[in-house]
């Protein structure tokens, strides 16, 4: 864990898991030495969460764009399931892009 935090310091971009298993872009809010905690970009303090599992975080893989707003992509399945969409979210569809306008 400890090489893991020394790759993510306070104020760096990475992804990191949300609560339901979507790889999303976040904000290195602390790293310890046991855990770092991370702030979920575009959503409230309510959804930071600290990570202590490894497999957990990762390097940004994405350019996040300027919205701000997550950026989720589920190629594994034919029919995803959404269960949370807001205002301003992106969504693919085959090859076409949809934006959420709720």
């Amino acid at each position: 864990m400890d090489k893991l935090v020394k790759m993510f310091v306070e104020g760096s971009k990475a992804e990191a898991l949300d609560e339901e298993g979507v790889w999303c872009v976040c904000t290195v809010v602390c790293s310890e030495s046991e855990a770092i905690s991370v702030a979920f970009d575009g959503w409230g303090e309510e959804w930071n969460r600290t990570i202590d599992d490894p497999r957990e975080i990762r390097e940004l893989s994405v350019i996040p764009e300027s919205s701000g707003r997550r950026k989720a992509t589920n190629l594994s399945r034919k029919s995803p399931q959404i269960t949370k969409v807001i205002r301003d979210d992106k969504l693919w569809m085959g090859h076409h892009e949809v934006l959420v306008d709720i």
